[in-house]
C-alpha cells in the first residue's frame, strides 16, 4: 500500500476509534444522569422531603402506643408512610400528586380513610399498586379508569377530623402493594401480611 493511502487509512482508524470515545463517553454521562435523575416514585405532596413521618412504615401501633397526638383507633402494623402536613396548611388546600403514570383502578369513600384512590403501576416492569388515603373525595376529579401521569393533582387532603378523614386528623396514609390486587387495609396484623406491601421510603425521590 502506498503512503498516501496508508495516510488515509490512518486518519480514518483515528476518526473512527474519536467518534467510538465520543459515544462512549456520552454514554456514560447519559446512564450517570439517568442514575442521578430518576427513582421509581415522585413524592406524593408538594415538600415531601420537609414533611415529617412519625408513623413510618412497619411500625407497631396501638390506641396506647402511637406517635400521634392523640393517638389514634388503630391497632396492628402499619403498611405505608405517613405524611404530615407543614405548619400553616391546618386550613389550606395541600394538593396530592400522582407518584406515577399509571390508571386509576378505586376512587371510593372507604372506612378508615375517607376519600380513597386506588392507582396501578408499574415497578421495573412489576405491577403495583399506589394507595392515597385521607383525600377529600369531593376534590377527587378522575373516575376508576381515568389514566394520571406523574406528578398531576389527584385531588386534595380532606379537612382533620371530619367525614373527608374518617375522624382522623389531616395527613396523607401511602402505600405501595405489590400485584394488581386492590388492597385497602392501612394495618395488618403479621409479617407475612405486610411482606406484601414495599415501604414508600425506599422508592421516593430525595
Amino acid at each position: 500500500m502506498d503512503p498516501h493511502s496508508l495516510r488515509i487509512m490512518s486518519a480514518f482508524t483515528k476518526g473512527l476509534l474519536g467518534a467510538a470515545a465520543v459515544l462512549a463517553l456520552l454514554a456514560i454521562i447519559g446512564l450517570t444522569y439517568g442514575l442521578a435523575q430518576t427513582s421509581p416514585l415522585a413524592s406524593p405532596l408538594p415538600d415531601g422531603a420537609k414533611r415529617l413521618t412519625p408513623l413510618y412504615f412497619g411500625l407497631y401501633v396501638t390506641p396506647e402506643k402511637n406517635p400521634i397526638s392523640p393517638p389514634e383507633r388503630f391497632i396492628g402494623y402499619h403498611s405505608g408512610l405517613d405524611f404530615e402536613i407543614l405548619p400553616g396548611e391546618e386550613e389550606k388546600e395541600v394538593p396530592v400528586l400522582a407518584a406515577c403514570d399509571g390508571k386509576v383502578i378505586y376512587n371510593q369513600w372507604a372506612g378508615g380513610y375517607g376519600g380513597l384512590v386506588i392507582q396501578q403501576c408499574f415497578l421495573k416492569g412489576d405491577p403495583v399498586t399506589v394507595l392515597y388515603g385521607h383525600l377529600d373525595a369531593a376534590s377527587v376529579l378522575f373516575k376508576e379508569g381515568d389514566a394520571l401521569k406523574t406528578g398531576q393533582v389527584i385531588g386534595n387532603l380532606g379537612n382533620a377530623r371530619s367525614e373527608e378523614t374518617d375522624g382522623v386528623r389531616k395527613h396523607l396514609h401511602f402505600s405501595v402493594h405489590m400485584g394488581d390486587t386492590v388492597a385497602l387495609l392501612g394495618y395488618v396484623q403479621t409479617d407475612e401480611e405486610l411482606g406484601a406491601f414495599i415501604d414508600p421510603a425506599t422508592l421516593l425521590s430525595e
